[in-house]
């Protein structure tokens, strides 16, 4: 029983760190939308960002016009994706508790990264 009570403990704080990882990652996402586009790392949100402000951008008048539409494509895509990741840990975890212990302390463990590089990534980058 105590067994059960610490694999439960452990899935759901991992959990947790997961969410509070993409809640972080996406607070530094929308304090940083304007400039964005140019410093994102990742080529792949780069391309989100891109791509959906073209995207949203075509056929709207000038007044509607923001260069911003991607970033919240992108936002709305971590979120979905962190709802997915933990979906599927969750399904491991009841049908192999012992394997959906690994994959949520790997996932959690890769958000802990995640958030110490958004903090202190810029140190690491100075040249």
């Amino acid at each position: 029983m105590e067994k059960l009570r610490f694999h439960s403990l452990f899935a759901e704080l991992s959990a947790l760190l997961i969410v509070l990882g993409t809640a972080i990652d996406i607070f530094w996402s929308v304090a940083l939308v304007e400039t964005l586009a140019e410093n994102e790392l990742n080529p792949i949100a780069k391309e989100i960002i891109l791509g959906g402000n073209e995207f949203f951008s075509n056929g709207l008048s000038d007044s509607w016009k923001t260069p911003f539409y991607g970033v919240g494509l992108l936002c709305a895509i971590k979120v979905m994706t962190t709802w997915f990741t933990l979906r599927v840990c969750r399904f491991i975890y009841q049908k192999r508790p012992n394997l959906g212990l690994i994959a949520f302390g790997g996932i959690a463990l890769f958000q802990i990264g995640l958030v110490l590089f958004l903090l202190y990534g810029h140190v690491l980058l100075k040249n």
